[in-house]
């Protein structure tokens, strides 16, 4: 089972993409062929924003932060399509969820 955003602390998961994945964009959306999995995907433009973020360095947070950004659009309005865009692109194994090593204090 693969953690959602649900579960996990914003600001250290951080979304990167899978590879062996192919991509193709057409006016500000993508379709994402699994080559393994002999999959099609849909993202529409709030996912792609996300694909194209997802380089396994920006957090969850950073990502919501770019996307209030580029949306313009109420804060909780941009956390719920960041939720449902990272959510259904972990479950369809497009992307992963990272987790940066937080060392505790002594």
């Amino acid at each position: 089972m693969h953690p959602t955003f649900d579960h996990i602390n914003e600001s250290i998961a951080m979304p990167r993409r899978r590879s062996g994945l192919n991509i193709r964009e057409i006016d500000g959306e993508a379709v994402v062929y699994d080559v393994a999995h002999h999959a099609v995907h849909y993202l529409n433009e709030t996912a792609l924003l996300v694909w194209r973020r997802s380089d396994g360095k920006t957090s969850l947070n950073e990502l919501a932060t770019s996307l209030q950004d580029a949306a313009d659009d109420r804060q909780d309005k941009v956390e719920q399509y960041l939720r449902a865009a990272v959510d259904t692109m972990v479950e369809h194994g497009l992307v992963d969820l990272v987790l940066e090593h937080v060392t505790p204090c002594s």
